[in-house]
């Protein structure tokens, strides 16, 4: 029998490391300790991203790990500014992949190819439905274009979703994070 779990954590605790082994021990909790298959983040650009990413991954071991700034962070449990929100899944009916695209600017091109092996799902008939998270530095420009690209690609046969990421209303950088990294100028699909 197939199965899926689902763990959402949130927290306003300031302090990146904390917040990171804080949101970890959410999903250890509500999963049992078992591994997630993918991690997703959401934070302000009030954290140190790399150190909230190195607490969770070194606190939960997620297989995967994607997300973005943020402006404004909710879960089922809290919503608020200048917090960090997580939604993991462990799942044994569900193949997740992710890539990441960087340059945007400079040439969205390559940066979709760059995402051409995460999109699978023709492939492998035992998953006979497909959707991809797609996460875009909002401030890089070519959101829509980019999610048209990515529908011509796919020819149609993955529903898309996501957003761009967000900096609290500065305009200044947003960031999309893939595992342990932070980039800027990037997208991130799983």
């Amino acid at each position: 029998m197939a199965f899926t779990q689902v763990a959402v954590g949130h927290t306003a605790l300031r302090d990146a490391q904390e917040a990171g082994a804080f949101l970890a021990a959410a999903v250890n909790s509500q999963l049992g300790g078992a591994q997630p298959d993918l991690l997703i983040l959401f934070a302000s650009p009030d954290f140190s991203y790399r150190d909230l990413l190195a607490a969770l991954s070194a606190g939960c071991a997620p297989r995967l790990m994607v997300g973005c700034s943020s402006a404004g962070e909710f879960s089922g449990c809290a919503t608020d500014n200048s917090s960090a929100s997580v939604m993991a899944i462990r799942a044994d009916d569900i193949l997740f992949n992710a890539a990441l695209g960087t340059g945007l600017r400079a040439d969205r091109a390559a940066a979709m190819r760059q995402l051409t092996p995460v999109f699978s799902g023709a492939s492998n008939t035992a998953f006979p439905y497909r959707s991809a998270l797609v996460l875009t530095d909002a401030l890089a420009g070519y959101a829509d274009e980019l999610v048209h690209e990515l529908t011509v690609h796919t020819g149609g046969t993955y529903q898309l979703f996501g957003g761009g990421a967000a900096d609290d209303a500065r305009f200044q950088q947003t960031h999309v994070f893939y595992g342990t990294d932070v980039h800027d100028d990037a997208v991130v699909v799983v």
